[in-house]
C-alpha cells in the first residue's frame, strides 16, 4: 500500500478517533472529514481512494441502510403512508426548488446541485455523490453545514417548544 493511501486512513482514523470523543452527533463522520479536508486545504494532498475502497464503502453503506428495515417497519408504513406523502411532496417540491436554484443562479451542475439540496444521510450522499461523479466538496460542505446547523439549532429549537408547550398548558389549566 502506498505510503500517501496509509496517510489518507490515519488522518482518517485520527479525526473519526476525535470526533467520536467529542460526542457531537455524527462525530466520527465530521470528524475524519474534518481532518482529511484540513491537511488536503494545507496542501498535503493525502491520496485518491482506490476504487475498490470506493466500492467496498458503497456497498457497506447500502447495507447499513438495509439492515434498518424491519418488519415493524413494513407493518407500519400502512398507517404512515398518508402524512409521508405529505411530507415528501412538500419536501420534493422544495429540493426541486433549490435545486434549480444552485444551477440556474449559481451555475452547479444538475446532479451536485440535486444531492447538495436533497434531504438524506451525509455518508449517503457523499458516496453517492462519489459514484455519479458530483462535485463531492460542494455536496459534503452542504450536508455538513446542514448537519450543523440541526445540530446546534435543536437545542434552540426544544427551548422554545418547550416554553410554547408550557405557555399552551398553561392556558388550558386555566
Amino acid at each position: 500500500m502506498e505510503t500517501k493511501l496509509l496517510w489518507l486512513i490515519a488522518a482518517g482514523f485520527l479525526g473519526g478517533y476525535l470526533g467520536r470523543y467529542s460526542r457531537i452527533p455524527g462525530g466520527v463522520l465530521l470528524g475524519s472529514m474534518v481532518v482529511t479536508s484540513w491537511a488536503n486545504a494545507k496542501g498535503v494532498h493525502l491520496s485518491d481512494l482506490p476504487f475498490a475502497y470506493v466500492l467496498s464503502l458503497q456497498v457497506l453503506a447500502g447495507a447499513l441502510v438495509g439492515e434498518k428495515v424491519t418488519g415493524r417497519i413494513l407493518k407500519d408504513m400502512k398507517e404512515m403512508m398518508l402524512p409521508v406523502f405529505f411530507l415528501l411532496t412538500v419536501v420534493m417540491a422544495s429540493v426541486l426548488i433549490v435545486m434549480m436554484i444552485l444551477y440556474r443562479v449559481f451555475g452547479w451542475d444538475y446532479i451536485t446541485a440535486w444531492l447538495s439540496s436533497s434531504p438524506g444521510r451525509m455518508q449517503d450522499m457523499i458516496v453517492l455523490a462519489g459514484s455519479l461523479k458530483a462535485d463531492g466538496a460542494k455536496v459534503a460542505t452542504v450536508h455538513l453545514l446542514r448537519h450543523l446547523s440541526v445540530v446546534f439549532l435543536t437545542p434552540l429549537i426544544l427551548l422554545i417548544s418547550k416554553k410554547a408547550g408550557a405557555k399552551q398548558a398553561k392556558a388550558l389549566n386555566k
